[in-house]
């Protein structure tokens, strides 16, 4: 992302005559600075030219993630080539404009201006780093899975103490569009690395951005580093200190004979403990009860999509990671497609919690096999038994809501002990500021103040 200063230049306010060729000239102009063809922008962003030539024309525009790609090819603002598209888009398919839409690309264009110098900063134009920018912004990627387990025969300590994942959790990955060097590994990971597995993670992911696909009771890696994370599964105290016992307990099981041994006198306790791994509720900073409950059915689920911390990368280094998981595998599935259209951001920049109809209410369920109700689910944003959506926010706003929390914390600290403590408060902050740098600083090293 090109960082852009506020030095004044020539603007007008866009109407729905210039919406429809607005992305097209911003796209040739950047195109002719960089003196590239028609054809070696084709051949960058994997299209043929005359696509190049309609989205140039104003015909059509390009998908989210292909309007991304030709900013990060043409050194241009990723947020504003994705709001221009969208917007083109929407005028060259239909007579009608998106009202939102129009007023935050002409707040954008204003804002580079220099003429709204001294306005904040509007939703729609995040000032950090966000989901907003697509998973392009977030690469190099690793994405961690949770693996098919042994159930009779543990092969490792990730057989253990965690119900098996499916394929169908990351059944939309490849509508991420992300690069070829995007790696895809099994949390087992966690538990198989022979040696200061601390050490071997920090040098393996320490410099890239992570994704985690799988609640904590199927990824081990989403249940170790739940509290990373802005939004999260609101896990129990009673299923961390079980969960942090038995872990002890398997970092010294050396052989097969010693696996089967454990698996078969913890057997009882197994199944309830990681019945504790399916909570009741998620963590919204937004929500004034602090935990978002749920009432998760064959026909309802709920899922997070969330920014965090990579809790490998060396402090103040931009590599972050994202969290993608559902309660059940249609939460799961349906938030890797969600997560693909970064739109659906806009007011929701660093994730939040999702709820999801299986299948759409528009679909007769009797008529559907289960593995056809995870691609015909509807998604959307929580609305927390609300008719409207209070959790929308923007980065101040979160910020603010952040403070709140640690007051009431200094004041009475017994309140949500269980689910959230002061030192998480102050890193959850700091990676809200650390998100402001990025935006500034896209390269992953750290910036001279990573805490502006």
């Amino acid at each position: 992302m090109k960082h852009h200063s506020q030095h004044p230049v020539p603007w007008k306010p866009v109407d729905a005559e210039t919406a429809q060729t607005l992305f097209g000239k911003r796209l040739c102009s950047a195109r002719e600075k960089k003196k590239m063809t028609q054809q070696a922008l084709a051949d960058g962003a994997k299209v043929s030219r005359p696509v190049i030539g309609t989205w140039e024309s104003g015909r059509g525009a390009p998908e989210p993630e292909k309007a991304v790609a030709l900013a990060k090819i043409l050194d241009q603002d990723q947020t504003e080539f994705l709001l221009l598209a969208n917007l083109q888009r929407g005028a060259s398919n239909s007579d009608h404009i998106d009202p939102d839409l129009l007023r935050t690309v002409n707040d954008l264009l204003a804002c580079r201006s220099g003429a709204l110098a001294s306005k904040p900063v509007a939703i729609g134009i995040p000032s950090h780093l966000s989901l907003m920018d697509s998973c392009l912004a977030f690469t190099p990627m690793t994405i961690i899975v949770g693996d098919k387990r042994e159930d009779h025969d543990p092969q490792n300590a990730g057989d253990l103490y965690v119900f098996s994942a499916s394929t169908i959790d990351d059944r939309w990955i490849m509508k991420l569009g992300l690069p070829p060097d995007t790696e895809k590994i099994s949390d087992k990971i966690l538990f198989t690395d022979k040696y200061d597995e601390h050490r071997w993670l920090r040098e393996k992911l320490g410099e890239r951005h992570i994704m985690f696909i799988g609640s904590p009771a199927s990824n081990l890696f989403s249940r170790e580093y739940n509290n990373e994370f802005l939004f999260r599964f609101a896990i129990s105290r009673e299923a961390q200190v079980k969960w942090e016992a038995k872990r002890k307990e398997m970092k010294d099981l050396k052989t097969l004979a010693d696996l089967s041994k454990f698996h078969l006198a913890s057997l009882p306790d197994l199944k309830q403990t990681m019945r504790l791994f399916k909570p009741a509720g998620f963590i919204d900073f937004n929500y004034r009860h602090l935990r978002v409950g749920m009432d998760v059915s064959s026909k309802k689920d709920f899922a997070v999509i969330s920014l965090g911390c990579n809790p490998f990368a060396k402090p103040g280094s931009h590599y972050f990671a994202i969290l993608v998981a559902g309660v059940h595998h249609p939460g799961t599935a349906n938030a890797v497609k969600f997560l693909a259209t970064p739109s659906n951001f806009e007011k929701h920049p660093f994730g939040g919690i999702l709820e999801v109809d299986v299948p759409s209410k528009n679909e007769e369920d009797k008529d559907i096999a289960w593995h056809n109700k995870i691609e015909k689910c509807d998604i959307d944003w929580h609305r927390a038994g609300s008719g409207e959506d209070p959790l929308a926010y923007d980065p101040p706003k979160l910020l603010s809501n952040l403070e709140g929390w640690r007051q009431k914390l200094d004041q009475n600290p017994e309140i949500v002990t269980e689910l959230l403590t002061k030192e998480e408060v102050k890193a959850h902050a700091e990676l809200i500021q650390l998100l402001a740098s990025a935006k500034n600083h896209p390269e992953g090293a750290p910036s001279k103040n990573p805490n502006p």
